[in-house]
């Protein structure tokens, strides 16, 4: 039973996941300021998690832990809502640029390799190639979709030209694996489960508090009234929808990975919610957004999700 509830609240963060990114790609679309909307998101966000927090069943935070757990939350929620920026920069791509900075379960491996001098071994490399073939494809296929755009007279979303949006989703890529690598650790902590929420409220009141420390000139200079007077219904109506994806996706995140460590399972996790993301915003892209993709393309999604699988099993 504990094994069937993990899965699903995995499952479920995928979808609020892709949910987000096709919020990220919706701003893009409809010019709407990034540094306002991720201000506004993000303190929405970090009220609504200190919401939950309070009407949740009581759950003590960890006994003597608590500056660990602290410093923990902020280098995740700096780091996520840095990759968020970025990530929004890469959006002319896509679901290509979202699949390459949602299979960031690569970096551990990375960083254990090369960093902490783990062994170089032979299923690390296959994962290696595989990730790699994977973001190749699916630019190439990025490229044959501009191309055919280009040459049929249209024009691309405004955003970075040329291949920069790949340096983009590279820099999200990292940035969600440092989150994901950090935001992990306390699920290990023994005698000690998260769920209240106390991860997710931190973890969003350090991304608010980094947007507004790095807005807030602007913020001052142009005031409330001039920041909602361009697109306010979709800035406001945008933050909204995605603070609520965001606190039930950080929530129920926790939640799975709590339950699915109690089964062993913890490392499947990530795997789940990552290829339902994936999946999800790489299908929006095609019906909703009316992108066509070439082959190359769905090769390179299955190569990634099949990469971010095999991170589980080793």
């Amino acid at each position: 039973m504990v094994y069937g509830v993990g899965i699903a609240l995995a499952v479920l963060t995928g979808l609020l996941w892709g949910g987000i990114g096709v919020i990220v790609g919706t701003i893009r679309r409809h010019e709407v300021n990034v540094s306002h909307f991720f201000t506004l998101s993000s303190c929405i966000s970090a009220a609504g998690s200190w919401l939950v927090l309070s009407t949740s069943p009581a759950s003590a935070p960890p006994a003597g832990r608590m500056v660990e757990l602290v410093i923990i939350c902020v280098i995740s929620g700096c780091a996520g809502i840095l990759g968020m920026l970025s990530m929004e920069k890469a959006m002319q791509a896509g679901a290509v640029a979202w699949a390459i900075g949602q299979s960031a379960m690569v970096i551990p491996f990375i960083a254990g390799i090369f960093l902490w001098q783990a062994p170089f071994t032979l299923p690390a490399l296959i994962i290696l190639v595989v990730m790699t073939a994977g973001t190749v494809l699916l630019a190439r296929g990025q490229h044959l979709c501009s191309s055919r755009t280009l040459q049929a007279g249209a024009s691309l979303h405004n955003g970075p030209g040329g291949s920069s949006w790949l340096i983009f989703a590279l820099g999200s890529f990292v940035l969600f694996g440092v989150q994901q690598t950090v935001s992990s650790l306390p699920s290990a902590w023994p005698d000690w489960t998260d769920r209240s929420g106390w991860r997710s409220a931190f973890t969003l009141t350090a991304s608010g508090v980094f947007m507004l420390i790095l807005c807030w000139r602007q913020w001052l200079r142009l005031g409330p009234a001039r920041i909602l007077a361009a697109k306010w219904r979709w800035l406001v109506g945008l933050s909204v929808i995605y603070a609520c994806f965001v606190v039930s996706s950080q929530s129920l995140l926790f939640q799975a990975m709590d339950r699915l460590y109690d089964c062993g399972l913890l490392q499947m996790t990530y795997p789940l919610a990552i290829s339902v993301c994936m999946l999800s915003v790489a299908l929006w892209d095609v019906i909703v957004w009316r992108r066509s993709r070439p082959p190359c393309y769905w090769l390179g999604m299955f190569l990634l999700v099949s990469g971010v699988f095999l991170c589980a099993s080793v």
